[in-house]
């Protein structure tokens, strides 16, 4: 290849590489951490780009390292969503490990597969994370339904046995909420 036609092809590279990152920095579909975290990449993998401007064109089977940090990244977030639910620890160090990238890339090329092994165990504490607050969250309604249950069958079994005569209001009042509740915790002890 003509040096020139690998310069521009190099060029156009780097041109598609942040145009690619400037949609990804608009999709609404990504949080705001992560949008943080590919803009700090961002002259980084232009860098990556220009010395390797196939990086993105790998396998799909076998990426390069770089996609797959961005990968797990994306399965991540970052420290600015913890209101979404990612660890504050986890947060901090995916921020220690991309300064690490940003820092080293020029250096050490082999960075971001350091990178990508220190995030496998980070990704998979905070996906066994997110895995117990759905299990928890999924206990807490299934409870909640089986109590909604019990009060509505002890509410047609008092509408059963309801005298035809009508009783004191103020012998309902006193009796009900107790006799209810109790009634209830009965039925949820069968």
């Amino acid at each position: 290849m003509l040096p020139y036609m690998r310069f521009r092809a190099t060029r156009v590279t780097v041109w598609l590489f942040g145009y690619t990152v400037y949609l990804t920095l608009l999709c609404i579909l990504i949080t705001q951490g992560i949008r943080e975290w590919v803009h700090r990449l961002e002259v980084t993998l232009n860098k990556l780009a220009a010395k390797d401007p196939e990086f993105l064109g790998h396998e799909t089977d076998r990426p390069h390292s770089a996609v797959q940090m961005l990968n797990q990244l994306a399965r991540l977030g970052n420290a600015g969503d913890v209101q979404e639910g990612i660890d504050r620890e986890v947060g901090t160090r995916v921020d220690e490990l991309l300064q690490k990238v940003v820092k080293e890339y020029d250096q050490n090329p082999d960075v971001f597969e350091e990178v990508v092994d220190e995030l496998h165990p980070l990704v998979d504490r905070q996906t066994q994370s997110w895995r117990g607050n759905v299990e928890r969250t999924i206990r807490a309604s299934e409870g909640q339904q089986k109590l909604a249950r019990a009060r509505r069958a002890v509410l047609e079994e008092i509408a059963k046995r309801q005298p035809a005569k009508r009783l004191p209001v103020l012998l309902v009042e006193l009796l009900n909420p107790g006799w209810r509740n109790l009634l209830v915790h009965t039925h949820l002890r069968k």
